[in-house]
């Protein structure tokens, strides 16, 4: 093979992962077990608030492809793997993580099924290869674990590693080794996990100024001597507003542990 033929191939090499994932900005919908966009053919937009609102994955309200079709069986996985899955802590954020990358607005443009980092499914397979999984009959993909599941085994008795994981979770996958386009990047996870604890915080924050705001008005009502000590209560309301530590709302804890039925293991647990 002559010089020039291999610099053609690797041209070839550099250009295929971009070109291939080209797209026209317009939400398609990404098929396999990913329910249907109900804006395809429509660019990414805000998701009001309503029946149609995000039920997880709401860092990406500003601006997506999903409504509350694509995230509501993304949570009733999430709490699948919390209570039946027995999922640790790491797992469901990971999970969440992947679960979400249909909702990015870069990925819900691109055709076919979301395309994951290798690194991604990696980091997902060593944090749940002890949580429970099943084998969906109908769509013949890898989920956690629920109570009407015959045959649950974990992870690591499906599949070998992150790559055999997310291709058996519907995903697909790539090197990001060596750059290419891919969702769940080392960048794109810190993104994620800094977006979501800004509106957790913003929400606690708004719900307690809510009830701070409501106890205000029974305290003028039932004691007319009150106001005398309204400073001080807007005192406190501003030390509200400092930044507070939040954690992820999924935990094991959140969700009742139900009995499975059958999980199979090569050996005792």
């Amino acid at each position: 093979m002559g010089y020039a033929s291999l610099i053609f191939l690797l041209l070839l090499n550099l250009i295929l992962p971009f070109s291939s994932g080209k797209s026209n900005g317009l939400c398609v919908s990404q098929g396999g077990r990913f329910p249907p966009f109900s804006s395809d053919g429509k660019p990414p937009k805000k998701v009001s608030r309503g029946s149609k609102d995000l039920t997880l994955c709401r860092v990406f309200r500003q601006k997506t492809c999903c409504d509350v079709a694509q995230t509501h069986p993304a949570l009733l996985n999430i709490r699948k793997l919390a209570s039946t899955g027995e999922a640790n802590q790491e797992c469901l954020q990971l999970w969440e993580l992947l679960e979400c990358s249909i909702c990015n607005p870069q990925v819900g443009v691109q055709p076919g099924p979301p395309r994951l980092c290798s690194s991604l499914c990696d980091r997902v397979f060593n944090a749940c290869s002890d949580a429970y999984f099943s084998m969906e009959a109908m769509t013949q993909v890898l989920a956690p674990c629920g109570v009407n599941d015959f045959v649950c085994g974990r992870a690591s008795q499906w599949v070998h590693n992150g790559t055999e994981l997310c291709h058996a979770a519907g995903f697909a996958v790539k090197d990001d080794l060596v750059g290419e386009s891919c969702y769940g990047g080392k960048a794109t996870g810190l993104l994620f996990l800094s977006k979501r604890k800004s509106h957790n915080h913003r929400q606690k924050l708004a719900a307690i100024q809510r009830t701070a705001r409501k106890m205000e008005g029974q305290m003028n009502q039932n004691y007319p001597g009150y106001q005398a000590n309204k400073k001080a209560i807007q005192l406190c309301l501003l030390m509200v507003e400092a930044p507070v530590e939040v954690h992820f709302p999924i935990t094991k804890s959140s969700f009742s542990l139900q009995s499975r039925r059958t999980k199979t293991e090569t050996g005792a647990r």
